[in-house]
């Protein structure tokens, strides 16, 4: 038996056992318990040892040689900086209102974890990871998608233990700590990249978005033309899977001349414009009426994930 609160004095207590059961909708596989420092306002692991995890049971048993709030604690910066992430172009749904454009946000998080999302103009739909503690975020009760708006996803998808909404301070607690894009620049960018998208075109990050020449004030990120919602990476013409490299400053774009795999090049490759969409098709391109409300939603949600996700400083 532990007193509780545990009192305060020189004499250690012996352990005791604790367990309790996690959540149906909390994703865990090693889980790390610690307990609230409530004069710290802090959590600590500290006298916690010996956890064992259940997934049969979801039970989580440790001991522990106090008594506080015990929980089941993640790193919110866990999955940061993300591996690579990329948005591409999917085939349009068929709606009984009409064909919906569509597009998939693939994320590789630091630990591995492989995230997609789909964007439409109706919202966004969890499509991966297709674990059952998600379930009821990708369907409903009778089987059908979900579509969210960003903000509520993310947050949902946090509240189960994945992070994926990184705040400036997240930098700081990486295993290499990074500057974040200026906030300005962010929101610009992400803007641009949902109207390249509209035009039909994949997106990527680059290595180079991190080159120190880079710094707060550009973005570098790779773009190529996929109209017709094909699978390019698994095209056997190697042209079609090319991507151009595009930087944008907080004024203008511009297609740069540097190549994935080598040392940062900033020569331009073309003249400067005002929106990434001039600088990928050029100002005679045909281009999609993005004035239309489908349009005007589609990349609505485009640009808000972007912003929330933060691949240009995480990535």
């Amino acid at each position: 038996r532990l007193p509780y609160p545990s009192p305060t004095g020189r004499d250690t207590p012996q352990p005791c056992r604790v367990e309790f059961r996690l959540p149906d909708d909390v994703v865990v596989d090693k889980p790390e318990v610690a307990w609230r420092d409530m004069e710290s306002q802090s959590w600590s692991d500290e006298g916690i040892g010996e956890v064992e995890w259940d997934p049969s049971t979801r039970k989580v048993n440790f001991s522990a040689a106090l008594l506080a709030p015990f929980a089941v604690t993640v790193l919110r910066s866990a999955h940061f900086p993300y591996q690579q992430w990329q948005i591409t172009i999917l085939p349009d749904a068929k709606e009984s209102t009409g064909d919906e454009k569509r597009a998939l946000l693939t994320v590789v998080t630091a630990l591995g974890l492989e995230v997609r999302v789909e964007i439409r103009p109706a919202g966004v739909h969890l499509v991966a990871p297709e674990r059952d503690e998600l379930r009821h975020l990708r369907t409903d009760e009778n089987g059908h998608g979900i579509f969210w708006s960003p903000a509520v996803l993310l947050t949902k998808l946090r509240d189960a233990g994945i992070n994926l909404m990184p705040v400036d301070e997240d930098a700081q607690w990486l295993l290499k700590p990074r500057d974040v894009k200026d906030p300005a620049l962010e929101l610009l960018a992400c803007n641009d990249i949902a109207e390249l998208v509209l035009m039909g075109h994949d997106v990527a990050g680059s290595q180079h978005n991190n080159a120190l020449e880079c710094g707060k004030g550009r973005v570098v990120l790779r773009a190529r033309p996929n109209p017709n919602a094909l699978d390019l990476d698994r095209d056997d013409n190697e042209k079609h899977k090319e991507y151009k490299v595009a930087m944008v400053w907080p004024d203008k774009c511009a297609l740069i001349s540097a190549v994935e795999g080598s040392d940062f090049d900033e020569t331009l490759r073309a003249p400067t414009h005002y929106s990434l969409t001039m600088a990928l098709t050029g100002p005679t391109a045909t281009s999609t009426d993005a004035t239309d409300a489908d349009s005007v939603k589609y990349m609505d949600y485009i640009a808000q994930t972007l912003r929330l996700t933060r691949p240009l400083s995480f990535g």
